[in-house]
């Protein structure tokens, strides 16, 4: 819900990629970092991301996304990742 919020900015990036493919289907994992810039105070959240595709005729649709917190006890924002 916090991610679609119209009034809000979050600034995303992943990381630490990695993509398995067998067949029609592939599962890509990585690393989110979400920045909500419009909150005060800023808020960030850090995440381990899986997610699950199959290939079909249209292409690659993804079949399931899980998101998980990673702890974070301390984050500095840079200045060049606020827009």
């Amino acid at each position: 819900e916090n991610v679609f919020d119209p009034e809000d900015q979050v600034d995303i990036k992943i990381s630490e990629i990695t993509i398995e493919i067998k067949d029609s289907f592939a599962w890509l994992t990585c690393v989110q970092e979400m920045v909500y810039i419009k909150r005060e105070p800023v808020m960030f959240n850090l995440s381990q991301s899986t997610n699950l595709f199959e290939k079909g005729d249209n292409g690659w649709l993804m079949l399931f996304h899980h998101a998980s917190p990673i702890p974070v006890s301390e984050y500095i924002i840079e200045e060049q990742n606020i827009q």
